[in-house]
């Protein structure tokens, strides 16, 4: 509380910005932004981005190939020897 006081606010005024109060939220436990979401435990994707990958149908062209492999780079940091599955794709 005393880093927002003596720091973040007196920031924020001199940089002329204004917080808006719906979107301002402090203190809390988990956050959810950009399709992930962060708590104590650390970064993961949500469960929304999580659903758009076990439901995407099967590939059958090259252009859905191409398609699905530029989508798992949003994951890239959560799936291990991404660049190899990709090679060998």
């Amino acid at each position: 509380m005393r880093f927002l006081h003596e720091r973040y606010f007196p920031r924020l005024h001199w940089a002329k910005l204004v917080l808006n109060p719906a979107k301002s939220h402090f203190f809390m436990e988990s956050i959810s932004m950009l399709g992930f979401s962060a708590d104590g435990s650390g970064l993961r994707p949500n469960d929304s981005k999580l659903k758009a990958f076990s439901d995407y149908p099967t590939p059958r062209a090259e252009a859905e190939h191409d398609s699905f492999i530029h989508m798992t780079t949003y994951l890239r940091k959560f799936i291990p020897r991404r660049a190899e599955h990709v090679r060998i794709m």
